[in-house]
């Protein structure tokens, strides 16, 4: 097991931790263009939805949805939020994530960067 498998073994378990039980399924997938999240939100529009990114590193995405129904014999009012926040990886580009509700599914799609990173430097030592 390297760190990256680790990394997204621990946002699994952190994302389930935040999960309530109207918030149905939230699926999350890396590839090598980035990570992808796929939330059920069923009943709820992109006006519904607030997705903000905190400290640069947790995405957090919460929805809230008020229905009040008037009929002759009864009001009906109903309440339905969730929330759930997930550690994006070192490596995605924050500028680049882009987001769309479809037929009641939340997709985000965070990209990773273009630039390779090592994970080690060679430092010369100087000779004065």
């Amino acid at each position: 097991m390297n760190i990256r498998d680790f990394e997204d073994h621990f946002n699994a378990g952190l994302m389930r931790m935040f999960q309530d039980p109207f918030n149905g399924r939230t699926r999350m997938s890396h590839d090598q263009d980035g990570l992808k999240i796929r939330a059920e939100v069923p009943g709820f529009s992109s006006d519904d939805i607030k997705i903000t990114l905190e400290d640069n590193r947790l995405l957090c995405f919460a929805g809230e949805l008020k229905n009040e129904n008037e009929g002759k014999e009864r009001n009906d009012k109903s309440y339905n939020s969730f929330r759930q926040c997930v550690n994006l990886p070192r490596d995605s580009n924050l500028d680049q994530i882009n987001a769309k509700v479809e037929h009641g599914v939340l997709n985000i799609e965070v990209p990773k960067t273009q630039r390779e990173s090592k994970s080690f430097v060679d430092i010369p030592i100087r000779k004065d």
